[in-house]
């Protein structure tokens, strides 16, 4: 009885404080743009989960978004991750010389775990009087391979993700020999 009482208590307590302002001093999506060997694009891209739920309105606004998502039945939530899924996976586009590519892989972490993150956050805002980092920042990544030869390439990102700052990398690999005294790296960076 006690153990129910207690329960009932907290989740009062959480659905009444309200949602805290998602603010931050850079509040966007943001995409880790790789490419390897000319022809393998690795994406890594960041976001707010409840944010891009929200206005992809496979969430319906509330100022409660936090604790609803939170508190969620695990099957329920886990609908709304499917559907924030496929989200990404119709509108996550590579193209390259004009023409889209073809089989993009992507890598999602689980309903079950972007539901503890959430409770996670939820906690957080609730002991912290901090709320610059109120953000249930989550991410996803893709990869796929590129013709070898492509002289452009456009990504496109789902409009739900709202501005994206994005950074590219091409990565040189490189073989360091190992001599007498090991290995060693030098390179001028300017």
């Amino acid at each position: 009885m006690f153990k129910m009482l207690l329960t009932s208590f907290t989740l009062s307590l959480i659905l009444s404080l309200g949602s805290q302002s998602f603010a931050h001093g850079l509040n966007m999506s943001s995409a880790s743009i790789t490419l390897r060997d000319e022809i393998h694009l690795l994406l890594n891209v960041q976001y707010d989960l409840i944010s891009v739920m929200e206005k992809a309105k496979i969430l319906s606004a509330d100022k409660n978004l936090l604790q609803i998502v939170a508190t969620m039945p695990a099957t329920e939530f886990e609908d709304k991750v499917q559907q924030l899924k496929i989200l990404f996976t119709q509108q996550l586009v590579a193209i390259t010389d004009g023409k889209k590519v073809e089989g993009m892989q992507f890598k999602f972490p689980t309903g079950a775990e972007l539901q503890s993150m959430v409770r996670q956050r939820l906690m957080q805002s609730l002991t912290s009087s901090d709320h610059d980092h109120d953000q249930s920042l989550t991410w996803l990544e893709a990869d796929v391979l590129i013709h070898k030869n492509a002289k452009g390439l456009e990504l496109q990102f789902p409009a739900a993700l709202g501005s994206v700052v994005s950074t590219f990398s091409r990565p040189e690999t490189i073989v360091i020999q190992s001599g007498k005294a090991g290995a060693s790296y030098s390179r001028l960076l300017r």
